[in-house]
C-alpha cells in the first residue's frame, strides 16, 4: 500500500515538473537546433508588391512626343526589367505642362538639366542617380568689333540670343544681373550655331554658347570677345524621387552606369553625343545649382 503510494506520488511530481518547466524537462534528450541561415547578398533591388503602382520617366520636353519615345520608351522599359515594376515614359509636350507636373511631383525618375536637377534635390528629396558625362560651361560672347559692348553693363537693356528659359545657359546669363531692370533683352533662338550666327550678323548684341562651341566656330577668338566665361557645371542627369526605395535608388545607379545600360540608351546617346553610358554622380555636384530658377515663375515659391 505504502509502494502505490510513493509511485502515484513521483507521477504526480513528474506531471507538476511538466507543467511547470516545460522546456527544460527532457532538454538532454533534446536533437540540436539547427545553425540560423546567413542571409545571401541582395544583388538587385528588393522586390515591390505586385499591385504596385507604375513609376513615370520622363524628361525636359525638348522634342517632339515620337522623338520622346524614340530616345526614353527604350529606357523604360531597361529600368522596368531591372526594378521587377512598371516604369512608364510621359512626354510632357509643353515647358509649361513640364513644370507643373515636375513640382506637383508627378515624375518619379526624371532626366533633365542640372539646375531642374538641383531643384529637386533641395526641394523635392529627389537624389541623383547617374548624369552624362562632361560638363557644362559657357561664353558670353559679343563681336569683337562693338566697342559699345566691351562689358557686362553694357548689355543693359540690348538684345541677347540664348535658349527659351528655364534652358540652363539662358539661366546662367541671366543670373549675371541681379537687376531685372538692367538685363538684357532676351530674344530665344533655337540651336548653338544659330545663337553664333544671330550675334555675327548683328541680329542680336550678345549670346551665350558653350565653350566648346566657340572653339570650334572662333579658335583664335578674330570674331568674338567673351565677356564672361562660367565656371563648369555638372551635366543632365537621371534623378529620382521618394517612390523608389533607397534600395532600388541605389540599385539604378548602380546599372545605369554599366555597360549593360548601353543598347537601352543608344538612342539618347545618338542625340546628345554620349560616348559611354551615365556615370555615377551625387547630390553634392548639384547643391546650389536650383539658385537659377529663383526667378522663374512656378519654381520661386513653390516647396519652400
Amino acid at each position: 500500500m505504502r509502494q502505490k503510494f510513493y509511485f502515484v506520488l513521483a507521477g504526480f511530481i513528474t506531471l507538476l515538473m511538466f507543467a511547470v518547466f516545460p522546456s527544460s524537462v527532457g532538454a538532454a534528450d533534446a536533437p540540436p537546433r539547427a545553425a540560423a541561415t546567413k542571409t545571401s547578398y541582395q544583388t538587385g533591388p528588393v522586390k515591390p508588391a505586385v499591385d504596385a503602382a507604375p513609376l513615370v520617366l520622363s524628361a525636359a520636353p525638348r522634342e517632339t512626343r515620337a522623338q520622346g519615345i524614340e530616345r526614353f520608351a527604350p529606357l523604360a522599359s531597361y529600368l522596368s526589367k531591372e526594378l521587377g515594376r512598371k516604369v512608364e515614359y510621359r512626354h510632357a509636350g509643353s515647358w509649361g505642362v513640364y513644370r507643373a507636373q515636375m513640382v506637383r511631383g508627378d515624375y518619379d525618375i526624371v532626366f533633365d538639366g542640372p539646375h531642374l536637377t538641383g531643384w529637386r534635390v533641395q526641394h523635392m528629396d529627389y537624389h541623383v542617380l547617374a548624369r552624362v558625362a562632361g560638363g557644362f560651361e559657357f561664353a558670353l560672347i559679343v563681336r569683337r568689333d562693338n566697342a559699345r559692348a566691351s562689358k557686362l553693363a553694357q548689355l543693359a537693356g540690348r538684345t541677347l540670343c540664348a535658349h527659351a528659359p528655364p534652358n540652363f545657359s539662358a539661366e546662367v546669363a541671366l543670373a549675371l544681373f541681379d537687376n531685372p531692370v538692367r538685363q538684357p533683352a532676351l530674344l530665344p533662338t533655337d540651336g548653338w550655331e544659330n545663337i553664333y550666327r544671330s550675334v555675327e550678323s548683328g541680329r542680336c548684341v550678345a549670346g551665350i554658347i558653350p565653350v566648346s562651341d566657340l572653339a570650334a566656330r572662333d579658335p583664335d577668338g578674330v570674331v568674338m570677345r567673351t565677356l564672361y566665361r562660367s565656371p563648369a557645371y555638372p551635366n543632365q542627369a537621371i534623378s529620382a524621387g521618394p517612390r523608389l526605395s533607397q534600395v532600388e535608388q541605389e540599385w539604378l545607379a548602380r546599372v545605369l552606369a554599366s555597360p549593360e545600360a548601353g543598347e537601352a540608351l543608344r538612342a539618347l546617346s545618338v542625340h546628345y553625343g554620349m560616348q559611354q553610358p551615365f556615370v555615377a554622380a551625387s547630390d553634392g555636384e548639384y547643391q546650389g545649382l536650383a539658385r537659377f530658377l529663383q526667378n522663374e515663375w512656378g519654381f520661386d515659391t513653390a516647396r519652400r
